[in-house]
């Protein structure tokens, strides 16, 4: 669902009648974004530069090829977690028999050493359940998609090493580019040694659009911008796990939405893949198929080659990083002036940007995946707030002990949108509600893909 009928479903059903918060931050078009970039001679070095895609290949199939203290992993991923409670998704806490049913799994598992292949879309998880881990339930912008056993989304054809299993058959330990963590069996197939040389010497092909459906004789794929496939001779060679529990590949000819690897650095091919990520939907951690901010970048850099980790501050420091320093004013400046559209991302704790440029009318954007912006209400009581809430268009709420005589609260988005860099820079300052500062807590700008 794209986000413009998002945003019209939300302000229209929460309130046909009063504006609600979010229709007073500003929401921008691809078209808005900076595109002129594109023939400015400050950027054209960047666009222009050829990737190292062996670094990139390198590191999309490190898991095959590393040096790994299994012993050392399997102790760290087989211990209860220490932070509890846990919620399920129906906000009961966990009790002593769900906890005695995890522990029985983890402490019964068998070291395996294999290298294998995704075979159909999957979650990487922190403890080998599919339960909900919920937490803080009674504090705004908690509860979904929030699933602290949630680590990442794995795409179709990851390589994977699977390091261990849980001795029901049901879960294996395994390490990935997107890091280490537990995923279903029947989600990943194991590889013969001729069939790990073919897909290391096959060319690559990378899909450039989100749930894309392929049906053969042999089932049904989904496929999404950022999925990484091998190809050989004109077809991209799908794997599933075969009746035996091993990989075999399905060759299928697309002629659609599945491009050479990787896709030149232009302002076609980036308007198309940032048109078919804008309003995607959230999924914290790849929580329901979607993805948060640091996967919408990943993906996003992954289709021309540059490749970025997983999670948000690796990000951010992972490549040319320029501390941001100074006020607001300071940052904003320092930010216009070094960034490079499209290449640059800024960060704060727990969230990441791509700068897409100034608008035509100046404005600074970013594009970005979000659940939602957190605000701050005056109103001394809760009772106050949570009457106000549907009118206001808010979710969640308590006091917050950082801001005396404030109650934080949120302003739900769910989706990839393109903002002001400070999306609550316009926001109205005629009730007594505020937002979070984005440029107060901005820390780095960081340059990708560039030399």
């Amino acid at each position: 669902m794209r986000i413009a009928l998002t945003i019209v479903l939300l302000i229209a059903g929460l309130c046909a009648s009063t504006q609600t918060l979010l229709s007073e931050i500003d929401f921008y078009s691809i078209d808005e974004m900076q595109w002129s970039a594109f023939a400015d001679e400050r950027y054209e070095q960047y666009y222009d530069q050829e990737r190292n895609v062996n670094t990139f290949r390198q590191e999309f199939f490190r898991p095959w090829g590393a040096k790994r203290d299994a012993e050392a992993i399997i102790k760290k991923w087989c211990a209860m977690p220490e932070n509890l409670p846990c919620y399920h998704h129906t906000l009961r806490a966990y009790d002593d028999e769900d906890l005695r049913l995890l522990s029985d799994r983890l402490a019964r598992v068998s070291t395996v050493g294999r290298n294998a292949l995704i075979t159909d879309n999957s979650s990487l998880r922190s403890m080998p359940s599919d339960a909900k881990c919920l937490k803080r339930i009674h504090r705004a912008g908690e509860l979904f998609p929030f699933d602290y056993f949630q680590e990442s989304g794995l795409w179709l054809a990851t390589p994977i090493h699977v390091i261990a299993e849980t001795d029901d058959g049901l879960w294996l330990l395994v390490d990935s580019h997107c890091g280490v963590g537990w995923i279903p069996s029947r989600d990943a197939a194991y590889l013969e040694d001729l069939q790990e040389d073919l897909v290391l010497r096959a060319e690559l092909s990378i899909c450039t659009e989100d749930d894309l459906i392929t049906r053969t004789e042999r089932g049904v794929y989904e496929l999404h911008i950022g999925t990484i496939l091998p190809s050989h001779q004109g077809q991209v060679m799908l794997p599933y796990r075969n009746g035996s529990g091993f990989l075999s590949f399905d060759p299928v000819t697309l002629d659609q939405d599945i491009e050479s690897f990787p896709l030149s650095f232009t302002e076609k091919n980036v308007k198309m893949i940032l048109s078919r990520l804008h309003g995607e939907l959230y999924g914290w951690g790849g929580n329901a198929g979607g993805r948060d901010c640091s996967s919408t970048l990943k993906d996003y850099f992954a289709c021309f080659g540059i490749w970025i980790p997983r999670n948000s501050y690796a990000q951010a420091q992972s490549a040319r990083v320029i501390e941001l320093a100074g006020d607001q004013e300071a940052k904003h400046q320092q930010i216009t002036e070094e960034a490079i559209p499209f290449l640059s991302t800024i960060y704060k704790k727990g969230h990441i940007v791509l700068y897409g440029g100034k608008s035509d009318q100046g404005i600074a954007l970013a594009f970005h995946n979000t659940w939602a912006l957190k605000v701050w209400h005056k109103d001394k009581s809760l009772l106050k707030v949570s009457k106000r809430s549907a009118e206001l268009g808010t979710f969640g709420f308590h006091a917050d002990g950082d801001k005396p005589g404030w109650v934080q609260s949120r302003i739900p988005i769910g989706a990839a949108v393109i903002t002001r860099i400070d999306p609550g820079e316009a926001f109205s300052r005629k009730r007594k509600i505020q937002a979070e500062d984005f440029l107060d807590r901005y820390l780095y700008l960081t340059h990708h893909g560039i030399r």
